[in-house]
C-alpha cells in the first residue's frame, strides 16, 4: 500500500464512523494496507506511535501511525511470523517465526536485533513481553511456555502440563500470573515467578486460539475454534460467561480501559461455503455487542485497539490490514 493510501486510512478520511450498534460495516478499500502474504499477528506500540504486522513472507512492517508511512521493514524469520509484541516501555519489539523455532528481540530505536532465543523443539506460536518488559514469555508447538530473561536471552524456565499445541499466551496486567491454551481445549495458568502451575482445566474440546486478560485481571478471554468467546472468572474457573461468534473464534482481545472486548473469527471448517471472518465487539459491562466489521476476504487473525485512538485495527489471511474507527453516541 502506498503512502497516500495509509495517510487516508490513518487519518480517519473515508473511514466508515462504527456508532456502538448492531451496524455492519462494509468492505473499505480506503481503509486496507495491503501485504504480500497472510497477516497472521498485528501490535501496536502503547504510546500509538507505530503499528507492526507479521506477515507470512517472514518480514515484521512497522507503520508510523504520525508520519503516516512505512518505517521499517525486518527480515525477521524464515518462515511467517506468527507473533509479535511491543514491550510495554516500546524500546524493544519480540517476533516469533513459526517454523524456524525462534524467537527475536529487536530495538525500537534503529530496528535492530538484540537477541535471538533458541530452545523450544518445534515451531513457536506465540511471543508476550512481561509488564515489566524483564522477561518474555514464549510459547510452541512443542507443548511448553518457556521465559526468557530479556537482557541476557537465557532461559529462566520452562512451563509444561498442557496437552497440545500452544497456541494462546498471556500475561496479567501485575506480572504475578501467566496463562497458556492449548489446542486440546485447556488452560492453564502458572505462577510468574515461580513457574509453579495453579490450575489446570478443560475449557472446551476445540482447539483454543488465543487469550486475553481484562485490565483489572478479573477475566481471561479465551478465543475458541467451537465459534464462541469464553470469558472466565480468573478467581473462579467454575464461572464464566459464553460469547457466540459463529465461525470459529481466532483472535481476542481488550481495550485499554477494558471497557470492550474484541473478538476476530473466520475459518474454512465447518463453514467451507463462507470462510470470510468478521470482528466482534462487545461492551463488556454487559456483554452487548456494539459493532460488527466485516470485509476482509479471509479469516480475522488479528485484531488490535489503538491505544491513543478509536480505531479497531484487524489482520486477515486475504494479505490485509483494515483501520475501523469507533465512535460512541
Amino acid at each position: 500500500m502506498t503512502s497516500t493510501k495509509l495517510l487516508t486510512a490513518l487519518s480517519g478520511i473515508s473511514v466508515f464512523v462504527c456508532v456502538f450498534s448492531f451496524w455492519i460495516i462494509p468492505r473499505l478499500p480506503d481503509t486496507r494496507i495491503r501485504h504480500p502474504d497472510v497477516v497472521y499477528d498485528i501490535a501496536y506500540s502503547h504510546d500509538g506511535a507505530n503499528l507492526a504486522t507479521a506477515c507470512g513472507d517472514g518480514k515484521i512492517r512497522v507503520w508510523s501511525t504520525s508520519h503516516r508511512k512505512l518505517v521499517a521493514v525486518l527480515p525477521a524469520h524464515g518462515s511467517f511470523v506468527s507473533s509479535l509484541e511491543f514491550s510495554s516501555d516500546d524500546r524493544l519489539l519480540a517476533t516469533a517465526g513459526s517454523y524456524d523455532g525462534t524467537a527475536k528481540i529487536w530495538n525500537t530505536s534503529d530496528w535492530s536485533l538484540l537477541k535471538t532465543l533458541t530452545g523450544h523443539t518445534d515451531s513457536v506460536t506465540r511471543v508476550r513481553f512481561s509488564p515489566d518488559a524483564a522477561t518474555l514469555a514464549t510459547s510452541s508447538f512443542d507443548m511448553t511456555v518457556r521465559l526468557w530473561d530479556v537482557t541476557t536471552g537465557e532461559l529462566k524456565a520452562t512451563l509444561g502440563g498442557l496437552d497440545g499445541v500452544v497456541n494462546g499466551l498471556a500475561y496479567s496486567h501485575d506480572g504475578q500470573v501467566i496463562a497458556g491454551a492449548a489446542s486440546s481445549g485447556q488452560v492453564g495458568m502458572w505462577e510468574a515467578t515461580t513457574g509453579q502451575l495453579k490450575a489446570m482445566r478443560p475449557c472446551t474440546e476445540l482447539v483454543i486460539h488465543s487469550l486475553a486478560f481484562s485490565p483489572d485481571g478479573m477475566s481471561l478471554a479465551v478465543a475458541c475454534y467451537d465459534g464462541t468467546v469464553r470469558l472466565i472468572d480468573s478467581g473462579d474457573w467454575l464461572k464464566q460467561s459464553v460469547l457466540h461468534t459463529r465461525r470459529p473464534a481466532r483472535c481476542v482481545t481488550f481495550s485499554r480501559d477494558g471497557l470492550l472486548l474484541a473478538a476476530g473469527t473466520g475459518g474454512m471448517h465447518p463453514w467451507p461455503d463462507d470462510p470470510a471472518g468478521e470482528t466482534i465487539v462487545w461492551r463488556t459491562p454487559d456483554l452487548q455487542e456494539v459493532a460488527r466489521f466485516r470485509g476482509h476476504w479471509g479469516a480475522h487473525m488479528a485484531v488490535q485497539f489503538a491505544p491513543t485512538m478509536n480505531v479497531v485495527a484487524t489482520g486477515s489471511d486475504d494479505s490485509t490490514v483494515a483501520l475501523w474507527k469507533l465512535r460512541s453516541e
